[in-house]
């Protein structure tokens, strides 16, 4: 969601917010795991954001730091790791 949140212009917490303005100057990397862009795609046919995939591609074009990052098994198993989500 932070990637949407500033893609749109919208709020972020101080440090994604940090993080983003690195990846942005080149000097972080940010990966996006494929499960990303199918979410955005999801929330995006279920009109619950504005962002379409046209407009993530072109902001990834802009900055290369994003990087893609493929889905497999491993990926999975780390995202089943994350406990925070509200």
């Amino acid at each position: 969601m932070g990637l949407v949140l500033r893609i749109e212009r919208r709020r972020l917490g101080t440090q994604a917010k940090s993080i983003f303005d690195a990846a942005e100057l080149g000097t972080a990397t940010v990966y996006v795991p494929a499960w990303v862009f199918g979410e955005m795609l999801y929330l995006f046919e279920k009109q619950r954001i504005g962002l379409n995939l046209d407009a993530v591609a072109h902001y990834m074009a802009q900055f290369p730091s994003y990087k893609e990052y493929p889905l497999d098994l491993a990926v999975v198993q780390a995202a089943a790791q994350i406990t925070d989500i509200p």
